[in-house]
């Protein structure tokens, strides 16, 4: 029964969204739109609840139905709150932007290198996999985050340049690849789908842009199964010793894509558990400023480490991905996984009227930019149902400000 009730908010929610994307600016084609985006997430997110023993399906669903109450309201009301927020200056300095850009994307690269010749390539180690979590916990500081600006500087460059493009896009993914990271790859090439989306709407339609779509997931999914049988820790774990033994690639493969879907389930439940026992306090908005903790010298314990340390699991990785419901429960309890709901979809609306308001003003600069801005907005809102907005990693809020900022020196 209870299932049926999920299955049927989440076309209700499906059918309100198109019902209202339909009549949006049409900047982009409507797969692309951000209640479109939203409901993805959701949906893709949501595979595995069912699978919950009952009582953890009962927890998991009193958070689930807000959030998606939440994106309900949210698309109901994001033209109230948004029509006051003006988005475009025709009048913008572009070459002021480019600078700044330029500035930045170099002083990442150097932080880049800084970092490779002090901690050494996490890539090229005996266990890639610790590498990476050392590299993101032993006191490597801001050089480490500042390596990873390189992405919005490289593709604010991207949209606003002719001369050097593929430049700014390929020392990013070296320095990611160097730094044995999957996900950051999906901030560099999502946007750039969103990028030409704009530029050729009617070429570039609904199906063209599901092929997009399954390409970006079989590239991450192919650099985790290399990732699986790469590490010889991976052996030992029941759900992949037989298909490692075996070389079983598909296997592995499919074993790791099911397991982001698992874990949204399990990680949201997880957490609310951890917080209703008193093993993690209500942190009251606090975890989201945790960019500028975990960036500080020294070891900083993340919402995803907290999470990892008080569940008591151990497992090669980093920490324990709090999901945007659990996000939301761990600073404002429910209100917070409601709320939660209405923020994803206001972030994407926001960056997204961006896109109308450039074309309606004819502004070259803008139109180039705005698409690449909502891209990796709504990469980032996509991600955040496994790790939340900030709860697994810093490094997107970081990028989402760097291109706020640079947005707003127009």
């Amino acid at each position: 029964m209870i299932l049926l009730l999920q299955v049927t908010l989440y076309f209700f929610m499906v059918g309100i969204i198109f019902i209202f994307e339909s009549k949006n600016h049409d900047c982009l084609p409507i797969s692309l739109r951000p209640g479109v985006v939203v409901a993805v997430s959701i949906g893709i997110a949501s595979i595995a609840g069912g699978g919950l023993d009952p009582v953890d399906y009962n927890i998991y669903m009193s958070m689930w139905v807000l959030q998606v109450v939440g994106v309900i309201f949210g698309i109901f009301i994001r033209d109230f709150i948004l029509i006051g927020f003006p988005q475009c200056d025709s009048g913008s300095d572009g070459g002021r932007v480019v600078a700044t850009s330029k500035a930045i994307f170099i002083f990442s690269v150097i932080s880049g290198l800084i970092f490779f010749v002090w901690k050494g390539i996490p890539m090229l180690q005996s266990n890639i996999e610790q590498g990476r979590v050392d590299a993101a916990a032993e006191g490597t500081g801001y050089v480490r985050l500042f390596a990873y600006m390189s992405v919005p500087s490289g593709l604010a460059l991207f949209a606003l340049t002719k001369k050097w493009r593929k430049i700014y896009l390929i020392l990013p993914c070296l320095i990611i690849a160097g730094m044995a990271n999957r996900s950051p790859f999906l901030y560099v090439l999502s946007p750039i789908i969103f990028f030409y989306a704009s530029k050729n709407i009617k070429k570039m339609g609904n199906s063209k842009i599901v092929a997009a779509a399954i390409f970006l997931m079989t590239l991450i999914v192919s650099l985790g199964t290399y990732r699986v049988f790469s590490q010889e820790e991976f052996s030992s774990y029941d759900e992949y010793r037989v298909d490692i033994a075996n070389g079983n690639v598909l296997g592995v493969a499919w074993t790791s894509f099911s397991h982001y879907a698992r874990v949204v389930a399990d990680n949201a439940v997880l957490t609310k558990n951890l917080v209703d026992r008193g093993y993690i306090d209500l942190q009251y908005g606090l975890s989201y400023l945790i960019l500028f903790v975990t960036a500080l010298p020294g070891e900083q314990l993340s919402l995803d480490r907290e999470i990892k340390l008080q569940s008591g699991r151990d497992f090669v990785g980093g920490g324990t991905p709090p999901t945007l419901m659990g996000e939301g429960y761990v600073n404002f309890g429910y209100f917070g996984t409601f709320m939660s709901g209405i923020a994803i979809v206001l972030l994407l609306s926001y960056w997204y009227r961006g896109i109308y308001f450039a074309k309606k003003e004819n502004n070259i600069g803008a139109e180039n930019l705005s698409p690449i801005i909502y891209g990796y907005m709504a990469c980032w809102v996509m991600m955040s149902q496994v790790s939340g907005f900030v709860g697994a990693s810093t490094v997107p809020m970081a990028g989402a400000i760097v291109l706020f900022l640079i947005w707003k020196m127009r």
